[in-house]
């Protein structure tokens, strides 16, 4: 079942940052930023996380955005 991230459990929503912190090799902290700001809808299985692709994509493009601004400051 697919949840939105802002009903995830602190475990799962641990391993929801890691699989984008490796993926992007953006901190920690912009990763919370956007993905609280999208909330996406996500699915666990196990270890696995699991998204759509069109929205990881999208977070992605969002943290080069963050840190493109966080640059300029």
């Amino acid at each position: 079942m697919f949840m939105h991230y802002n009903q995830l459990c602190t475990t799962q929503k641990a391993l929801v940052h890691r699989k984008i912190a490796v993926r992007t090799k953006a901190p920690q902290e912009t990763i919370l930023k956007v993905l609280t700001g999208i909330n996406p809808v996500l699915k666990i299985i196990d270890r696995d996380v699991l998204m759509m692709y069109y929205m990881m994509s999208k977070i992605e493009q969002r943290i080069q955005e963050e840190l493109r601004m966080k640059n300029y400051e």
